[in-house]
């Protein structure tokens, strides 16, 4: 490895706002340029990196060995991690040059720059011995465990990956070689959410033979793709920033099941966002566990800032009945004392409404009224919805405690209220 450092430049919306150094000792630092930290009307990168009156607390940190928490959540983990570190020539556990290799299609608006315009790192930096073609190289990010690609629409009506996957609208999720069915999966759940008000992006199943440019190591796979409409993208190319909780939380993704509930990320939402955002948090929170997804970790709830400044939820992805698979009832965060789906209760509810200060009353109101939608549209959403699946969701509107209790809804809460629009398996 090189004695001298190695810079990266971030930008976000294409404005240069830091830099990125791996220093000797492979200690990777991130700082803020200074126009950037002191322009009250910047876009913003993080709310992990502003304190309570939005000025940049964090103007630079550093990271032992990895590259800090905010820019390791945008590169992909599990199978899709090793398929882009293989095609550079780079090791695996080499974030930087990951984000080096990636960095101008990662998620959301941020992206990251070798300043000499370089594809790759050099060999001193941890760039491979022999340079493989440009043509080789995959040259986006998503974030992940799934085997998944970034597309376009083609001419015949199905979809085409790139050949270095850049610049896609739509994200492409590809069968599992382990677990049946997990596209069609979550297609399903997300019509399901999509019938009870949640916002979802636009969704479709794909034949895999009407994907054009997949790899030939997914040659062997069976079933149907989940294309998903990219949220993050306009319609016009531009980028849309988003983070996940984990980033906000300022934490690894090995980490994102670790160290906060869903308490913290409901009195995250109502101090950054309001009340809708907040009646918004308790319906989605709801649906996952009455379609018993154990996968419920911080990397799947995500903030969008349409604006570039001002945060909201994102919309839904990877609702996927876990359960099915996975066969525990384990909610994934902790919900108040709850960390299995046979404890779930409205109590539990309103005890993370008290801890977190937010309305108790408006809590209950609000997870009573969802529950009762859900009830409602299940029987219509059913027949769509893969039986073995089905047959799980419908052991937990019998058997978890919220579902099973009383239906009866008070009064004075927002019945109508509707929003518009680890072995991992998502």
């Amino acid at each position: 490895m090189s004695s001298l450092p190695t810079i990266l430049e971030v930008r976000l919306h294409g404005r240069p706002i830091g830099s990125l150094t791996r220093l000797p000792g492979d200690t990777t630092a991130f700082h803020f340029s200074t126009d950037y930290a002191e322009d009250p009307q910047r876009s913003t990168l993080s709310l992990g990196f502003l304190d309570a009156y939005g000025r940049v607390r964090r103007a630079k940190e550093s990271s032992r060995s990895e590259v800090p928490a905010f820019f390791a959540n945008l590169l992909p983990e599990g199978d899709l991690r090793r398929y882009v570190a293989h095609r550079a020539g780079i090791a695996n556990s080499d974030e930087f040059g990951l984000l080096w290799v990636t960095g101008d299609d990662l998620p959301g608006a941020a992206t990251v720059h070798d300043p000499l315009g370089r594809a790759l790192p050099p060999k001193s930096a941890g760039g491979p011995e022999i340079e493989p073609p440009a043509k080789e190289l995959l040259r986006f990010s998503l974030a992940g465990v799934q085997l998944k690609f970034s597309a376009i629409d083609n001419a015949y009506g199905g979809l085409t990956i790139p050949a270095q996957g850049r610049d896609g609208h739509a994200i492409v999720k590809l069968p599992s070689r382990h677990l049946v069915g997990v596209p069609e999966n979550e297609y399903a759940m997300l019509r399901y959410a999509a019938a009870v008000g949640i916002e979802v992006p636009p969704i479709r199943l794909v034949a895999l033979d009407r994907i054009e440019g997949l790899p030939d190591e997914a040659s062997s796979l069976r079933g149907e793709a989940l294309a998903i409409a990219r949220f993050d993208r306009g319609d016009n190319g531009t980028r849309v920033h988003t983070e996940d909780f984990n980033q906000i939380f300022r934490q690894k993704p090995s980490a994102k099941y670790d160290n906060y509930a869903f308490a913290h990320i409901c009195g995250t939402v109502y101090r950054v966002m309001g009340n809708d955002a907040l009646i918004d948090f308790i319906n989605r929170l709801v649906f996952n566990i009455a379609i018993a997804n154990n996968d419920m970790h911080l990397k799947n709830w995500s903030v969008i800032y349409r604006d570039g400044r001002t945060p909201a939820l994102a919309p839904a992805y990877d609702y996927v009945c876990t359960k099915a698979y996975l066969g525990h009832s384990e909610t994934g965060l902790a919900l108040g004392s709850a960390r299995d789906f046979s404890r779930v209760t409205i109590e539990q509810f309103e005890h993370m409404a008290e801890r977190v200060q937010v309305s108790s009353r408006l809590v209950r109101a609000t997870t009573l009224a969802m529950v009762e939608r859900m009830r409602d549209e299940w029987p219509v959403k059913k027949a769509a919805v893969p039986e073995r699946i089905a047959a799980v969701i419908d052991d937990q509107f019998r058997t978890v405690p919220l579902f099973s209790g009383s239906r009866q809804i008070s009064a004075e809460g927002p019945s109508t209220q509707r929003v518009t629009h680890h072995e991992e398996v998502s």
